[in-house]
């Protein structure tokens, strides 16, 4: 089920019958524009993930940014809530999916291959490379910290920030696969909040408008209904929680409030900003 945001464009929020025809064509999800112009203001990132990449956001191979963020952290080990025994890097946490799926365990040269392959698109390595990009990114963040947080825009690449914005996600719903193709629409609206975020923090001049960034974060937490039923009051102290983290990039630039409408058993959680 779908929320009551769905026909808004991805950019203003604005409400439109506009869709993006290459992710539409394919079969991907409704992304929606209400003009030319605000399509092409996020088509740089945008287009890495249409048409034939819409359906399964098949994200392309690490640029030689993230690979230098990856150096940058490779050998930090992971402070989550774990015997200090038990705490991998980003690298054994990899050898270890690929030794329980019987596969070379190398992973300089998975590492390797993700820099280069153009056939990234089945489901385990997308589900890897993910992996290393949202470690990364938490990584970049807070390297020291006991807890994962959302990254912030000018530590992460666009798909850092949506890989890890999909790992907070599985944090707060393990009943969700990494594999399995869910989160699409929620990772493409998250790309577009990306790059909105970046040209707001590029641009000298208000050029993108509170508001925009808003809405923009109003459609990413609206996805999450395609995958994530929230049919019971006791939901809303976890929906709370993911969502509080998911905005900490976003309140870094815009600061906000947020009210939540909650509709029981129709699996609809409503979350609308206004800013402070």
């Amino acid at each position: 089920m779908s929320g009551p945001l769905l026909h808004r464009c991805a950019v203003c929020g604005t409400s439109t019958e506009n869709r993006c025809s290459g992710c539409s064509k394919a079969g991907g999800p409704t992304i929606f524009f209400c003009s030319p112009d605000h399509q092409k203001l996020v088509w740089h990132n945008h287009k890495r993930v249409c048409r034939d990449k819409s359906a399964a956001f098949v994200a392309p191979p690490l640029s030689d940014v993230e690979y230098q963020h990856y150096r940058q952290v490779a050998d930090i080990k992971f402070p989550h809530a774990k015997p200090p025994e038990l705490r991998m890097t980003i690298a054994e946490s990899v050898e270890k999916a690929l030794a329980d799926r019987k596969l070379p365990k190398d992973f300089e040269r998975f590492v390797a291959i993700s820099r280069t392959a153009e056939d990234l698109a089945d489901s385990w390595k997308q589900m890897l490379l993910a992996r290393i990009r949202a470690d990364t990114a938490f990584l970049m963040t807070d390297p020291t910290g006991g807890v994962l947080k959302a990254p912030f825009v000018g530590s992460s690449t666009p798909w850092e920030f949506v890989a890890a914005f999909a790992d907070l996600v599985l944090l707060y719903h393990p009943e969700l696969s990494p594999i399995a193709n869910q989160l699409v629409r929620f990772k493409h609206h998250t790309l577009i909040l990306h790059t909105l975020l970046s040209l707001r923090l590029a641009s000298s001049s208000r050029e993108i408008p509170d508001d925009w960034i808003l809405r923009s974060f109003e459609n990413v937490v609206e996805a999450l209904n395609d995958d994530i039923k929230y049919q019971h009051m006791s939901d809303i102290h976890r929906f709370s929680k993911m969502t509080d983290l998911l905005s900490e990039p976003v309140k870094r630039i815009v600061d906000f409030e947020t009210d939540q409408g909650f509709f029981p058993g129709m699996g609809i959680l409503e979350l609308t900003c206004y800013p402070k």
